[in-house]
């Protein structure tokens, strides 16, 4: 059984378009940064909270009739807020990016939503491989971190085994990984034995 709403494709979150992804967006334009595309981690958290039917527990503001922040946007905020902060499991360290921690994205997605989000950790990719395919047959969707051929680490939902292969959202849609646009983008079991992290965040 896929997570509930693993197929409802709106449930996608385009990292591009994050209010912290423009700022960077224009750093690195400037050559004051070298990087952007830093948001995959509460994108990919949302996108789980969505995928398995939860609701979040804080509304974007509204001008007029506009929306003009995401949930992911509200999540960012929240982890780097001195409110988030103090709270976080594991503590601010100047040169850390406290979004990227796998234990502040269970918190948050635990302080923001209905859900229940849990950090799993394993000894191997086999272990690691399975576990995901246990969670997915319970319902559950899976915010997991690997190595891409960039060498550097990017945050995907995943929310549907279905006995071949693997179903998740990536909120880069020019990820080299990717083939169909970020949008129920399939991985054999090989993909996540070769490139995951021995860790995940299950959310139910």
């Amino acid at each position: 059984m896929p997570a509930k709403y693993w197929n409802k494709t709106s449930i996608r979150y385009d990292q591009t378009t994050k209010i912290i992804e423009l700022f960077l967006q224009d750093l690195k334009a400037s050559n004051q940064s070298t990087f952007w595309l830093q948001s995959c981690n509460v994108c990919s958290s949302c996108c789980s909270i969505e995928a398995v039917g939860g609701q979040f527990k804080v509304k974007p503001p509204i001008l007029g009739s506009t929306e003009f922040m995401s949930q992911a946007d509200i999540m960012f905020a929240f982890i780097y807020s001195k409110f988030g902060r103090d709270q976080l499991p594991i503590k601010p360290v100047v040169g850390v990016i406290e979004s990227e921690l796998m234990d502040n994205l269970t918190f948050a997605i635990n302080s923001l939503s209905t859900c229940k989000a849990t950090s799993r950790y394993f000894k191997s990719a086999n272990e690691t491989v399975e576990a995901m395919k246990e969670s997915l047959n319970r319902g559950c969707a899976i915010t997991i971190s690997y190595l891409t051929g960039y060498n550097s680490g990017h945050y995907i939902s995943v929310v549907n085994w279905d006995g071949k292969k693997f179903c998740a959202y990536d909120s880069w849609k020019d990820n080299m990984h990717c083939k169909k646009g970020g949008v129920l983008e399939e991985y054999e079991p090989s993909f996540f034995l070769e490139r995951a992290r021995h860790r995940f965040i299950e959310v139910t």
